[in-house]
């Protein structure tokens, strides 16, 4: 199986860059730009919660593969479908090892719910 047939599923990338401050001078993130491709994603094996008071919050966790050249930074998030992933890793340029030429990209992104 190729690359190209693998990335099958429509993605947008939304940059997020601290535009403004709330009322506490806290950043405030906003979506500076956003960039459509396609990718794959799977579902990671995670074994992660957290307790918020009475609330138990699960997180999911996904490898999503993104095509050669693709721009993402730690800070971004991924829209795939309906739901909204924040992008958790440092991107991994997947290089192709006889040639050093850019094969495709990775990211660890998650899926918070609770």
């Amino acid at each position: 199986m190729t690359i190209n047939q693998l990335l099958q599923t429509a993605a947008t990338i939304q940059s997020r860059a601290a535009s403004t401050t709330d009322a506490h001078g806290s950043p405030v993130s906003a979506t500076s730009a956003s960039t459509s491709v396609f990718c794959y994603i799977e579902q990671r094996p995670s074994a992660w919660s957290e307790t918020l008071g009475p609330q138990n919050t699960a997180r999911a966790e996904y490898l999503v593969v993104l095509p050669a050249g693709t721009t993402v930074d730690s800070s971004d998030r991924i829209v795939i479908g309906s739901t909204t992933y924040e992008v958790t890793s440092i991107p991994w340029s997947v290089k192709h090892a006889p040639t050093g030429v850019e094969h495709h990209v990775e990211v660890i992104v998650t899926e918070v719910t609770g």
